[in-house]
């Protein structure tokens, strides 16, 4: 129901578009690699992923999918039958399709700035290793009476 009266000009001047969106997975996307995308497009803010980043994002959502693929197959391995070494090529093989996957997963999300690193300034990481007022293992023996044993 429209409010009686006459209009403010704010009101006239306000143009309702719509609200932004997240990116939706190319149709082109299987199922799994769909699933992929739709999992990192949610974990990112809206509009953290444009039409010049939808290549690469799709790069990764095939090689996310690719892998799952791969690991499942390594994990349903017959290890018993390892000692033939038919079985024990085929065996190194997929773990080395897997290791590519993963190093290619890697470089995609880095690129992407999908990655814990990527998105915190180094000279402001988190830096407690050691408890404050701890020693460091070059400073002891360094002051009188604490040699190392």
């Amino acid at each position: 129901m429209a409010k009686r009266g006459r209009k403010s000009g704010a009101s006239l001047g306000l143009v309702v578009t719509s609200l932004p969106q997240r990116m939706p997975p190319p149709s082109n996307l299987t199922e799994a690699q769909a699933r992929v995308w739709r999992s990192v497009v949610g974990a990112k803010p809206i509009g953290y992923f444009d039409a010049a980043t939808g290549p690469l994002l799709e790069a990764y959502c095939g090689t996310v999918a690719s892998s799952d693929v791969i690991s499942g197959m390594v994990d349903r391995f017959d290890l018993a039958g390892i000692s033939d070494p038919a079985n024990l090529r085929q065996y190194g093989r997929l773990l080395g399709v897997r290791d590519r996957l993963t190093r290619q997963m890697l470089a995609l999300a880095r690129s992407l700035r999908l990655t814990v690193q990527s998105t915190r300034r180094a000279d402001a990481a988190d830096n407690r290793s050691a408890p404050h007022g701890a020693r460091r293992p070059w400073e002891i023996g360094t002051e009188g009476g604490d040699e190392p044993a």
